[in-house]
């Protein structure tokens, strides 16, 4: 019997020599390249050879697929920061209070001279609504108006900071972190 090499030795001489009937489909399967050929030899004295299909190094064909509608995910951030609220062993920065507003800049949510506040997580709601946000011991602040607060600043670029950022439970957008320092209410 013959090898595998044995019937492609063959054929391959059997095309070259013209000695015995060849048989050439020029039509093209729908998945065949079109630079292929198909080729039916008829050897005498072996097993049938079907659908021989001559493979050449030129005739490959490398296609690449570029995906031209990429799937773009849509982040969501909440309006505000929060952390965990435990007993933080912190000395307010100011011991009488301080006196700011909230506002909005650029999708952010900002206190005094544009800190970013952090809410204690659990105890803080937000009422799109009527632009409060309600937080702590009975604070309810309109967007806007002035109101009178204990605070911590934690300085942007200090380990403390990234500690708190590392931490948040609920976040908003990162970009409203960008050099600014942290007011932590209580």
């Amino acid at each position: 019997m013959f090898n595998t090499k044995s019937i492609y030795l063959l054929i391959t001489l059997i095309s070259l020599s013209g000695c015995f009937s060849k048989h050439v489909d020029n039509s093209v399967q729908p998945t065949q390249q079109k630079s292929e050929v198909q080729t039916k030899v008829s050897v005498p004295n072996s097993p049938p050879v079907k659908n021989f299909i001559p493979k050449s190094p030129v005739n490959k064909i490398s296609e690449t697929h570029v995906n031209k509608n990429p799937v773009t995910k849509t982040v969501h951030y909440a309006k505000f920061f929060t952390y965990q609220d435990v007993d933080i062993e912190t000395e307010p920065t100011a011991d009488i209070g301080t006196m700011s507003s909230l506002f909005e800049e650029e999708g952010c949510l900002l206190i005094g001279g544009g800190e970013v506040p952090v809410f204690p997580h659990g105890k803080t709601k937000w009422n799109k609504k009527t632009q409060t946000i309600t937080w702590g011991r009975n604070y309810k602040v309109k967007i806007g108006k002035m109101f009178t607060y204990k605070e911590y600043v934690v300085e942007n670029n200090t380990d403390e900071f990234k500690q708190y950022v590392a931490n948040f439970v609920q976040k908003a957008n990162p970009k409203c972190l960008e050099n600014r320092d942290l007011i932590i209410l209580e």
